[in-house]
């Protein structure tokens, strides 16, 4: 969101958007690892409330006290979102988010020259750990999978005849390159890449 905002000159800078808020929004919707299975969520979250800047966010960790008290069985927390607390300066809402199962190739490089596109990937140990240096190329064969994760593309290029995505990583700026990662494109034909 912050990505298209900054295409369509409505911000000067990347935004730097609350994740909290969304976790704190779609709290209840997600598996017990906090991955979220089903994107409509997301979709009426984003559509019904929109999403704040992180200094606005005022959402308190619903699992910040269970961290505390890892001795004691934790009680299920009640997140409250901020904005239901008080009047934040400014949301973000979409108009529409518009969810596809399967995209090849040339359709999704058509999607990412209008815009970032988020899309998820099979987890595995080995991204999880990719430093960020050249490019990734996927697990070793007979890998397994952890989980699902979400990735945002915001471009493809060739360097050196190796045609790769540029992708930005949910997990934060501390992760790879500043956030950052480029993943050969022939991956997404394998199964497990497939946005």
């Amino acid at each position: 969101m912050s990505a298209r905002l900054l295409i369509e000159g409505k911000a000067e800078a990347p935004l730097l958007l609350s994740a909290l808020h969304l976790l704190v929004g779609l709290f209840g919707k997600t598996d017990f690892k906090g991955g979220l299975q089903n994107l409509e969520h997301l979709r009426t979250f984003l559509k019904d409330n929109g999403t704040l800047l992180e200094e606005d966010c005022k959402c308190v960790d619903p699992f910040s006290e269970d961290k505390k008290k890892s001795k004691v069985k934790p009680k299920k927390p009640t997140p409250i979102l901020c904005t239901h607390k008080c009047q934040s300066k400014q949301s973000f809402k979409v108009q529409d988010l518009i969810i596809l199962s399967k995209v090849d190739e040339k359709e999704l490089i058509l999607l990412v020259n209008e815009g970032p596109v988020a899309v998820v990937i099979d987890f595995y140990k080995e991204f999880e750990n990719f430093e960020g240096d050249g490019f990734y190329d996927g697990p070793p064969k007979g890998s397994k999978r952890i989980d699902k994760h979400m990735l945002l593309i915001t471009g493809y290029a060739t360097y050196k005849k190796q045609h790769y995505w540029k992708c930005q990583n949910s997990a934060g700026r501390q992760w790879g390159d500043n956030g950052n990662i480029k993943i050969l494109r022939q991956l997404l034909n394998r199964e497990a890449y497939n946005p």
